[in-house]
């Protein structure tokens, strides 16, 4: 079955960047939402049994840490990446790896070459 991604960020062009990258990398499907709002409805779109491989989501850890978007990607086994700028502490023990911003593609890369995206 066809694998997915997310990309949930508030700004389309970098939200183009980041699928055009995650495509390039062969890892499926882009799902694209600029907030959870949208985000969540189009998961639930999904074929039944999809694989979301990975998700990057632009959010503050606090705020995302108790959020129905965050439920549900645990829920659907992906993997996370946070695109924060925020300075407030992460949760701890962090749970997902955090992107600062701003960042660069080989960034993004150098960070997801480190998480196992089976």
């Amino acid at each position: 079955m066809q694998p997915y991604f997310l990309v949930c960020v508030n700004f389309a062009l970098v939200a183009t960047d980041i699928v055009e990258t995650l495509e390039d990398m062969g890892l499926g499907k882009p799902v694209v939402a600029g907030s959870e709002g949208e985000a969540l409805p189009l998961l639930a779109a999904l074929p039944p049994g999809a694989p979301l491989r990975l998700a990057v989501v632009e959010a503050a850890p606090q705020a995302f840490a108790t959020s129905l978007l965050q439920a549900t990607l645990d829920a659907m086994g992906a993997k996370v990446v946070l695109i924060s700028d925020t300075t407030e502490p992460a949760p701890e023990p962090r749970r997902y790896p955090l992107l600062p911003k701003p960042f660069f593609t080989d960034d993004l890369i150098r960070l997801l070459a480190g998480c196992r995206l089976a």
